[in-house]
């Protein structure tokens, strides 16, 4: 079977009269168009595939079932966007309150640390810096207080007395312990007689009383102890011998000098006197010897 390019030639070998000057077939003779039609009959027919019905081009109801299950995701999406813009808006309202709440506490952190500030500065000229250190503290254990704090110590011990200083160190610890203190005035020399040492605290003490307070008496008391002789290793001295001018032997008594407060409860013991038998050679004298020793020794004390 000869191929179409055969063919073509053919076509242009038997069919001269075909140009592009012929204007229509009616001017062709009858035996050129019987050659023709020869030809024609001996040309393989152009193959046409068939239409196929299964072929890979989507159906309308595959198309339909596509486009509903966008819509679906399209809608699923939208009411995800709904929830998201709902928890954004929320997260807005958190972050403005819990800003403003912030705000709020800064406010107040500030005005606190104003205020610690004034106190701070208020306390620090009343109080000293071992104090304000104490009161920063948890425990008073350890603390290295200074001169001017066991001074003023001492000073509010003798007008609260023991039992009213221990109280208040207690609730406010700005002060010594009573064994502190006592530490503090061990190094006082105690010995029978006029305690000199003591008018030098006393005079720190009066030092910030006020007039009414100033205002005192001096008292003596005497009270019974046990007659003994026994040995003082801090003054290195025997003890147990009558230091009353007017009085001899082993003494049974201790004569008590304190000052004491009129307006005001405070007292101090300003000087002792062990006491026993007046002295019998004394007693002939028809003078008052125990009481020109009162007046001598109250008339040093109140000079001290």
């Amino acid at each position: 079977m000869p191929s179409t390019c055969d063919n073509q030639i053919l076509l242009d070998q038997d069919l001269p009269f075909i140009n592009n000057n012929t204007s229509s077939l009616e001017e062709v003779s009858f035996d050129s168009l019987f050659a023709f039609a020869n030809i024609c009959s001996n040309i393989e027919p152009l193959s046409v595939p068939p239409y196929n019905t299964n072929s890979t081009s989507p159906s309308k109801q595959e198309l339909r079932a596509l486009l509903k299950k966008q819509k679906e995701e399209i809608e699923a999406l939208q009411r995800e966007q709904e929830t998201i813009k709902k928890i954004a808006i929320k997260c807005s309202k958190d972050y403005c309150a819990m800003k403003t709440r912030y705000d709020k506490c800064r406010l107040k952190l500030w005005r606190s640390e104003q205020s610690q500030a004034k106190s701070r500065l208020a306390l620090s000229t009343r109080l000293h810096s071992d104090q304000l250190r104490v009161l920063q503290r948890q425990s008073k254990g350890g603390v290295k207080w200074s001169l001017q704090t066991i001074q003023d110590a001492l000073a509010f011990k003798m007008k609260w007395r023991t039992t009213g200083f221990s109280d208040f160190v207690n609730y406010l610890p700005i002060f010594p312990s009573i064994r502190t203190l006592q530490r503090a005035v061990e190094h006082i020399r105690f010995e029978s007689g006029i305690l000199e040492e003591v008018f030098d605290m006393l005079q720190c003490t009066v030092s910030r009383m006020t007039e009414n307070e100033r205002d005192c008496m001096i008292a003596a008391d005497e009270m019974t102890i046990r007659a003994g002789y026994a040995f003082d290793p801090s003054s290195k001295k025997i003890f147990g011998k009558c230091t009353f001018p007017t009085h001899v032997g082993q003494a049974k008594k201790v004569l008590v000098i304190v000052c004491a407060g009129i307006c005001r409860r405070w007292k101090v013991v300003v000087a002792y006197f062990f006491t026993g038998n007046e002295n019998p050679e004394l007693k002939k004298q028809k003078a008052n010897l125990s009481g020109i020793a009162f007046k001598d020794i109250f008339g040093s004390s109140c000079a001290e």
